[in-house]
Parts: C-alpha cells; structure tokens; sequence
C-alpha cells in the first residue's frame, strides 16, 4: 500500500515485467491508478466530453486539435503558416 500508487506504478510494472520466460512471470495489476495515466485515448475522450459541459474556448480546442491522436487522425500539421 502507498499513499501516491502514480509515482510508483512505472517501478512496479518494470520489476513485474521483466521476466522474458512466461513460466517465471507472476500475474499482477495495479489498483487505484487515475483512467487518464493509463490511456491518452480515455484522456483525450474526457477532455472532449468535458467540452459538451462548458462554453467552447479556444484554450481549451487547441489543446484537444495538438494531440498527437487528433493531428495524425485528422492529418493536421503542427506548422503555422507564416
């Protein structure tokens, strides 16, 4: 148990996955981790979500348009155009 399962979690997956042979592998999960930490899909989904309960500014859809998953669906470019 820990009081912050976040910053410990990469530690934990790297002690429990290291082993290459399947045989010696010991099954784990970790609980209590924030959705977002575990997915940028389920991260960038709640912020659009989030959108539908609030007034649409533009701080706010730049930052949902410069994910990397909404660019490089879309075909957007990071270049502004000069």
């Amino acid at each position: 148990m820990t009081s912050d399962i976040e910053t410990y979690a990469p530690y934990i997956s790297a002690v429990f996955e290291a082993s290459q042979d399947e045989t010696k592998r010991i099954p784990f999960s970790i609980a209590d981790r924030r959705v977002p930490s575990e997915s940028q899909v389920i991260d960038l989904f709640l912020k659009i979500l989030s959108l539908c309960k609030s007034r649409l500014q533009a701080p706010e859809v730049v930052d949902i348009l410069s994910s990397p998953l909404v660019r490089r669906r879309f075909g957007l470019s990071t270049d502004e155009p000069s």
